[in-house]
Formats: C-alpha cells, structure tokens, sequence
C-alpha cells in the first residue's frame, strides 16, 4: 500500500472524532503514507522461529520472571533485601495530620 486517499483521510478522521480541514487533510497525506511504508517495511521482516514476547526484560510478578523471586523484584532479590509490612492507617495517623475522607495532608514543600 502507498497512501491513503484523500476519502479515506477523511473517514478515518471521521472515526477518530477528529474535524481536519481540507489543507490539514492534504498535508496528513504524505505523513501516513510515511507510515504506511514504514509499516510494510516491518511486515517484510522474516520472524520465523522469533518467539513472542510482551515486554523487552522480564517483568517482577509476571509469567516471563521465572528465574526471579516472584515475591519481590528482580534487583531486590539480588541485593538480598528483605520485605517490611506496609504501614497501616493507624501508623500512618499517628505521624500526620489525618483528612476527615482518610486521606493525609502533608506539608506544602514547593511553592
């Protein structure tokens, strides 16, 4: 595919709720057809035998971190650190001044 017509320019606009103008039609022409190339160019590529993948490093907690402790993440299980109980409401109210809606007001820092 080279492009996009002008009509379809227009439609895909049209879905997009987008209101383009007649010259702003005109100059998106020769920038999706950009695309529209460089997209075939992907296309072209062979990925045979290339397994799919989500992410471009494992991820902490998810499927691809097998060799990882699935608790904490990858750096924190390296450096062997170990995991500490969140601080609950009451912790937390008894060093700051608690909101009536559970939320905590802290002091303003930047002006």
């Amino acid at each position: 595919m080279t492009g996009m017509t002008e009509a379809q320019i227009k439609k895909l606009a049209h879905l997009a709720r987008l209101a383009l103008t007649d010259a702003e039609v005109r100059a998106l022409a020769p920038e999706l057809a950009g695309i529209i190339r460089h997209v075939d160019a992907l296309a072209a590529v062979d990925v045979d035998g290339v397994e799919p993948m989500t992410h471009g490093a494992p991820l902490p907690l998810s499927p691809d971190a097998a060799d990882h402790d699935a608790t904490r993440p990858p750096r924190a299980a390296a450096l062997g650190d170990a995991g500490a109980p969140i601080l609950g409401a009451a912790a937390v109210a008894g060093s700051a001044a608690v909101e009536g809606d559970g939320s905590v007001r802290v002091p303003r820092v930047v002006d």
